[in-house]
């Protein structure tokens, strides 16, 4: 789920059905958060470690402009 309010003015954000796999297409500077369904723990970590840290709990998308060059990053939360 898109977490973030009117997201569309920063990024074009989709997922190829039934796949883990995001596309993302910088329009303007800023921030999206893609919040997991069901959050994942971390692998590697038992339930003993479980903390907020260790939990995956979506992803960001983050646009970025310097000129005429747009970056676009992804990254786990």
């Amino acid at each position: 789920m898109i977490a973030t309010k009117n997201y569309e003015q920063i990024a074009n954000v989709s997922r190829d059905p039934g796949t883990n796999l995001f596309c993302a297409t910088g329009k303007t500077e800023g921030k999206v958060q893609i919040d997991y369904e069901h959050p994942k723990m971390d692998e590697g970590f038992g339930e003993e470690y479980a903390s907020y840290d260790n939990i995956k709990h979506g992803l960001f998308v983050y646009v970025e402009q310097i000129g005429s060059i747009v970056n676009v990053r992804i990254g786990a939360n």
